[in-house]
């Protein structure tokens, strides 16, 4: 009896351990919402603009391109040219780990968007947000945690400017996603997209 007892726990122990030693390492990168990081709090405490930040883990980050760019729409149209891309890869790290985010803040000479990733970041670039006294806005994040794949492109987040309602939409379907560019004034889709190096 003691012996079938022992049995079964030594089994259970080396289950247990071998589900312990699966690690994030086993997929091409992790993507989690943190929208509580100190770079969000200034943005709010300061009233200077938003900001959608994430935690960020790419692995075989010596062999993969990352590519982060914002889609815009205007009165249901696709802008033909991205707002804003990032776009890097070939560390000389096998796994790089750290925040990545896009912001918009707001001057007297216009809006701004940014792209931050661990360690690089894309200079702001001026956009046209329409102005207007009924237009409300809003930013929000499309996912909380993601086990990203290779080639597949991923929507991290959404800006959207409506005037005098918002509805509420599902960002993780896209039917529901077109439906809030054709019912929004102006949108930007923050998208990203992870690809091995073929070089």
């Amino acid at each position: 009896m003691k012996y079938k007892l022992f049995s079964n726990l030594l089994l259970f122990s080396i289950i247990l351990l071998a589900a312990c030693s699966t690690t994030n390492d086993d997929v091409p990168a992790t993507i989690e919402a943190n929208p509580d990081t100190g770079y969000g709090k200034t943005f709010q405490e300061l009233r200077i603009g938003n900001l959608l930040n994430f935690d960020f883990q790419l692995n075989n980050a010596d062999q993969t391109w990352v590519t982060i760019w914002v889609e815009s729409y205007q009165d249901g149209k696709q802008k033909e040219q991205s707002a804003a891309q990032l776009a890097y890869g070939l560390s000389p790290n096998k796994t790089e780990q750290g925040p990545l985010g896009i912001g918009m803040f707001e001057t007297v000479d216009g809006s701004y968007l940014f792209i931050y990733s661990n360690n690089i970041s894309l200079k702001p670039t001026k956009i046209d947000i329409p102005n207007s006294e009924n237009i409300i806005s809003e930013w929000k994040y499309a996912l909380n945690e993601e086990t990203l794949e290779l080639n597949q492109s991923y929507l991290l987040g959404v800006y959207r400017a409506s005037e005098n309602e918002m509805a509420v939409y599902d960002l993780q379907d896209e039917k529901e996603v077109e439906q809030m560019i054709q019912d929004s004034k102006y949108v930007l889709l923050v998208k990203m997209k992870i690809e091995e190096n073929e070089g």
